[in-house]
């Protein structure tokens, strides 16, 4: 078993039902923590929970299948094992990746979908510390965060290994992987064998009662509301909802059914992303990384916060706005980029993300939910 794996307690638990009188276990690692994101060791036979989320609910699903892999040959096989409620996936020794991993209903309907992190990364793992106080009307309240090195999905901490993937606001499952060094941000999706997969954008949603139940059942549709919810794929009535502004624990402060991160993490709140509010104390240094007009440099574009001793790179990773067109990011000279916080605005039919360009960094920037950005994890 990897280090990764080893290391990640609250993500696997490995069980061995060999020794006097049994059968070895066939399985590397038999994760039993429901989540939308599993990482999983390359060169490993996994199997994993097929629930909703991270909720106790079953998928009631008759097949599991490949819907994406971002590396061609990452995953060698998947098997659905519909009556234990569990998934199976082989990967490929020495290959790293992303892929979208789909259970599927007699019907061939997908009923949920997972993330498969294809890594030898462990979270635990340098991961960037912070503990500061912010002072609003004479209040002083104290925050500590632990998060993540790198985006969701990221191979690596430099370049284009960190961009990671791009989600939209909300959604359990990553839409696709964003490291082209072109300028048109979208890497290539393949599926098992070996053919291109497409992700799609559809304007407007056509169910706005059931968006919800739409998105899961769709997961390669980058969904457009239209002007009706500020180009939303979520509609008005329900971005006002309870559940709606808790959809990724920005209420609860808890990891909920539709959080992307791994067991252990949710997706971190935009107070996470102070460190370059100069009101706060202490004050976390900031750093550009780039150099104005230098495409040359474009791999580099971001911002590097320097705490811990060690600087975290966030890269500027571009976004894929409501038209399903790429924007700003890597291949330009003046590039900028966001990422999601948890906390929506569902007055405005909007979330909140950490937003940057070459000059200047806010932690909180309205977007809306339609714009596919990459997310950064906090531990819980």
């Amino acid at each position: 078993m990897s280090l990764a794996l080893m290391a990640c307690a609250a993500l696997v638990a490995c069980k061995d039902n060999g020794g006097e009188g049994g059968a070895k276990n066939p399985y590397n690692a038999d994760i039993t923590t429901p989540a939308n994101c599993y990482i999983v060791a390359p060169g490993s036979v996994t199997r994993f929970v097929a629930n909703i989320g991270n909720t106790a609910e079953k998928a009631q699903f008759a097949t599991a299948e490949l819907t994406w892999q971002d590396a061609q040959g990452l995953i060698t096989k998947v098997e659905g094992q519909a009556a234990n409620g569990a998934v199976v996936v082989t990967t490929a020794a020495g290959a790293q990746g992303n892929a979208l991993v789909s259970v599927k209903d007699a019907d061939g309907k997908v009923v949920w979908s997972y993330h498969v992190w294809v890594t030898n990364y462990n979270p635990e793992t340098d991961a960037l510390t912070m503990s500061f106080s912010k002072t609003i009307d004479e209040v002083t309240t104290d925050y500590s965060f632990t998060m993540m090195d790198r985006h969701l999905g990221a191979m690596g901490t430099e370049g284009e290994a960190a961009h990671g993937l791009h989600y939209n606001w909300g959604r359990p499952t990553p839409l696709f992987a964003a490291a082209a060094t072109d300028g048109s941000g979208y890497k290539a999706l393949f599926d098992m064998e070996g053919d291109t997969v497409k992700v799609a954008l559809q304007a407007p949603v056509e169910d706005v009662a059931n968006c919800v139940t739409t998105a899961i059942a769709n997961p390669t549709t980058q969904y457009n509301g239209g002007s009706e919810c500020n180009f939303s794929w979520l509609s008005r009535d329900y971005a006002k909802t309870a559940e709606c502004e808790d959809m990724w624990g920005g209420v609860s402060n808890t990891q909920t059914k539709y959080d992307p991160c791994p067991a252990g993490w949710r997706v971190a709140p935009y107070n996470a992303y102070r460190f370059a509010d100069s009101s706060i104390n202490p004050v976390f240094e900031w750093e550009k990384v780039y150099k104005d007009g230098e495409v040359a440099n474009g791999n580099f574009l971001g911002i590097s916060v320097k705490a811990n001793g060690k600087s975290y790179y966030f890269p500027a990773a571009g976004e894929s706005g409501p038209n399903g067109k790429w924007g700003s990011g890597i291949g330009t000279t003046w590039p900028n980029g966001k990422v999601w916080s948890c906390v929506n605005d569902g007055g405005n039919c909007r979330a909140w993300a950490m937003t940057m360009t070459p000059s200047s960094v806010s932690h909180a920037g309205g977007t809306t939910y339609s714009y596919a950005l990459p997310v950064r994890c906090v531990k819980l």
